[in-house]
């Protein structure tokens, strides 16, 4: 039973870590914000390969402003009402409904992960065929900081939070790879 609430704890932590970050974004937004694209721009340039055109410039932004308005935090009612169910049945001494809430939890929480790591996976790919389009770009980062340092440069254009640098990521270095 404890190995289940830990887990659990874990879950919900992750889910949190997961949508804060978001939030954050979200608040920071406006004039004041950092430019998204100054990291794949600096490794370009250090990489000596052709900068970013205006068209790659407002193809990457148009991507990155609509995978990030498509995260927006929102109220996922079925959690929360699942959260409250879980703490309440605790409350109660109530076992099988603990583990039945549990359930739901893990169940939501790992729904939210799969969608995000599949538009996550659709973002990095469309900024690669944008960078596919200007000379040799993609072979100029790939021999300057390898597959794996591509992937995390393109991984770095969603933001902060979730999959990515500095979060989960599968793959060669990640927890599964």
């Amino acid at each position: 039973m404890k190995k289940n609430r830990v887990r659990m704890m874990v879950n919900i932590f992750s889910l949190f870590c997961m949508l804060a970050p978001p939030a954050v974004l979200a608040q920071m937004g406006g004039p004041g914000m950092r430019d998204a694209l100054a990291p794949l721009k600096h490794a370009l340039s250090d990489a000596g390969a052709p900068a970013l055109t205006s068209t790659q410039e407002t193809q990457l932004n148009a991507l990155i402003t609509a995978f990030r308005s498509a995260h927006q935090p929102q109220a996922d009612t079925v959690l929360q009402s699942a959260q409250r169910a879980y703490e309440a049945a605790i409350l109660n001494g109530d076992n099988a409904s603990a583990q039945a809430q549990a359930d739901i939890i893990a169940n939501e929480t790992a729904n939210i992960s799969r969608t995000n790591l599949k538009d996550r996976a659709k973002l990095e790919i469309d900024a690669l065929n944008v960078l596919k389009s200007n000379d040799d770009q993609v072979g100029f980062l790939l021999k300057r900081i390898g597959s794996s340092g591509l992937a995390h440069l393109l991984g770095s254009l969603a933001g902060a939070g979730g999959p990515g640098p500095g979060g989960f990521r599968p793959g060669p270095g990640g927890p599964l790879g």
